[in-house]
Parts: structure tokens; sequence; C-alpha cells
């Protein structure tokens, strides 16, 4: 597993590093996770008299990236103000995190009010599910 020392405050540098320690062939479907403080941080660095994250308007909605990958806003991510945290990471979540159904899915048509007055049709779906890292190597 690669290692790049994750710094309060962050550098090109250090995103660079953070970067390009990751598997180049799983790069492509990669997006950035970080916590709302810590992207506060990455948005300030300028790079010849440019913004190092960049945005984009799609469909109407604001999508920022950090070198064409989207970033994702946690708060769930510690914020990155001490040494120790992890307020960054690199990753795609679908190559290596597995979801797991225990038991068949219970599907339901629901047939209701407002069902009738948008004419849409909806459901109900119960199931026992549970996931887990199933590509440990993957992630940074």
């Amino acid at each position: 597993m690669p290692f790049v020392t994750i710094n309060t405050n962050p550098t090109e540098e250090m995103l660079c590093n953070f970067y390009l320690e990751f598997n180049s062939g799983y790069r492509f479907y990669c997006k950035w996770y970080m916590s709302e403080g810590y992207y506060e941080k990455v948005s300030k660095i300028i790079v010849n008299g440019e913004y190092l994250v960049k945005s984009k308007n799609v469909n109407g909605k604001v999508i920022t990236n950090l070198w064409e990958h989207e970033i994702e806003i946690s708060s769930a991510m510690e914020s990155g103000t001490k040494s120790a945290e992890l307020p960054i990471v690199f990753t795609s979540i679908a190559d290596c995190y597995i979801l797991a159904i225990s038991k068949d899915i219970e599907v339901e048509k629901i047939i209701g009010t407002a069902e009738a007055l948008n004419d849409s049709v909806s459901f109900k779906g119960e199931a026992l599910l549970d996931g887990g890292c199933h590509n440990y190597n993957f992630e940074l």
C-alpha cells in the first residue's frame, strides 16, 4: 500500500505525490473525497496564477474537480487539523467495496394518491445488506 505524508496545510506537491502513488490503471475511475475543512484549504491553492481546483457546470450542477477528478465533500471525514488525521482520500469506492445481500429482497408495489396524481409507479423494497472492502490494495 502506498504511503504519502498528508500535511495539515496541503500543497500542490503533496497532492501530486498523493495522486501519483495511486495505480495509473485505476485512476480514471477515481474521485477525491475530502473533509469540508480540508477542501477549503485545497481550493485556495494557486499555481501559475490559477486555482488548482476547477469547477464546471454540468446540467445546472456545479462540479468541482482536481486534475479532472471529481471532488466529493464528506462530513464524515476527519478535519485534517491534526497531524494524525486523514482528511483526504483518492479512490474508486466501486472498485474496492462490495455490497452483499444477506437475504432475498422483498419488493412491494405501492398504489396511493400521490402515485395516481403523478401518474407514476412506486416500489418499496426491504433487504438485509452488509458490505466490506474486497480489494484493500486498491485504496490509498
